[in-house]
């Protein structure tokens, strides 16, 4: 009872960890401690797969590609920093963008650490995106909603669009990170996609669909918020 207890505290740890990776969000007064928490245990996580990779025996070719793709990267990244010096247009736009696409690469893959087959991740996806979807729900209470966007830390882009954005017109799209805008959306309908396949393999397999049709209607709401 105590190990399936354990079990359940850990799943729903891990639920909310990929929830948080996922839709990032920053609270006023604490940024600095959760940007510390979030990259020091994307980077941790990531360095565990990294070994974990090193453990096992893995082809070759499939390292060469990995570095492959690597060398292109690391060429736009220093095409990003030497175009704007030699035109001296000072714009490192794209540099800052490249940035945030390999951070993003390093800690979504830190996330595999947290399961241990393709399937688990699949469900783990499903489960942080439904949690995001609920929470979503939940700011749909009129106070609720203004407390948080009262102490909710906005990046600049959003910060430029406040009133557009925090409008009534929006007022169902507002979620942990804010406004919850198209990617939001994505993700939500990934999660449909992934739920009506397994639901046809498993009605083929004369399996239980009852968990993934609980995702699929969390899910087609987080589509239509």
């Amino acid at each position: 009872m105590i190990v399936s207890s354990s079990k359940r505290n850990l799943q729903w740890i891990k639920t909310l960890w990929m929830m948080y990776i996922l839709f990032p969000f920053r609270i006023k007064g604490i940024e600095r401690v959760q940007n510390i928490i979030y990259y020091g245990i994307s980077i941790l996580l990531f360095g565990i797969y990294i070994y974990i990779l090193s453990k096992r025996r893995i082809e070759k070719v499939y390292f060469r590609d990995a570095f492959f793709y690597l060398f292109i990267f690391t060429i736009l990244v220093l095409l990003a920093c030497f175009v704007p010096i030699v035109k001296n247009t000072k714009d490192f736009s794209y540099l800052q963008l490249y940035e945030y696409y390999l951070g993003r690469i390093v800690i979504v893959t830190g996330s595999c650490v947290l399961v241990k087959n393709l399937r688990e991740y699949i469900d783990l996806l499903m489960y942080a995106v439904n949690t995001y979807v609920l929470f979503s729900v939940a700011l749909l209470i009129p106070r609720l909603h203004y407390f948080y966007q009262g102490i909710l830390s906005l990046d600049n882009s959003q910060l430029t669009r406040m009133q557009e954005l925090y409008s009534q017109a929006y007022y169902t799209r507002f979620g942990l990170q804010g406004y919850s805008g198209f990617g939001c959306t994505i993700m939500c309908s990934l999660v449909v996609m992934m739920c009506c396949y397994l639901i046809v393999e498993r009605l083929s397999k004369k399996k239980t669909i009852k968990k993934y049709i609980t995702h699929l209607l969390i899910a087609l709401i987080g589509t239509l918020m």
